[in-house]
């Protein structure tokens, strides 16, 4: 079995390394959820949200969480072949592979770098059989050719029971649905 894994917002904080920069050097005082579902709509686009996605720092000084490594390896020792299919702009790719080498991720170098906003190509091309994203508008693409993991996230918390996906709080809940006493996934009922 083939799993992909987005990067951001997935397994590296990317998302609360925005936010924290936003408080800690912006002097934001809202929430999190307030910060990515009214705040960052408004700036979106602006050279301050610009300059700030291409700051190399905010992809790379934090390491994986141990617990997420250890579903990583887990599968890695289970025969899945694993994929991280990252948005990341161009001038970032290369401190990304940086990170997944020095994190110790297995099979780091099963990566892609879709630039711009489609993954699609990219999880096609791995032969995905799932994938795990928290971009409402990657989910919505994705769903119709791969089972989607959606990991619950502020941004994408309206999204409805539209087609067929999972909802999990992170990467750690993974192996309850992939590595069962069947190993075909979620008691079996999960299909590709």
């Amino acid at each position: 079995m083939i799993i992909g894994f987005d990067v951001d917002g997935i397994l590296y904080p990317w998302h609360e390394e925005i936010y924290d920069y936003f408080v800690n050097d912006r002097n934001y005082k809202g929430t999190y959820h307030k910060f990515w579902t009214e705040y960052i709509p408004t700036i979106h686009g602006t050279i301050l949200m610009d300059n700030v996605v291409l700051d190399p720092t905010m992809y790379s000084h934090k390491s994986i969480k141990s617990e997420y490594l250890k579903v990583l390896n887990e599968l890695d020792s289970d025969g899945w072949k694993i994929w991280y299919i990252s948005s990341v702009p161009k001038s970032i790719a290369l401190d990304r592979v940086k990170w997944y080498r020095d994190n110790k991720l297995p099979q780091y170098k099963n990566y892609s770098f879709p630039y711009g906003l489609s993954k699609l190509d990219a999880v096609m091309d791995a032969k995905c059989d799932y994938f795990v994203e928290d971009r409402t508008q990657t989910i919505l693409e994705l769903m119709e050719h791969t089972f989607v993991f959606v990991v619950n996230k502020p941004w994408n918390e309206k999204l409805g029971a539209i087609g067929e996906f999972e909802r999990i709080n992170s990467v750690v809940e993974l192996p309850d649905y992939l590595l069962g006493d069947d190993k075909s996934g979620y008691g079996g009922d999960l299909y590709v």
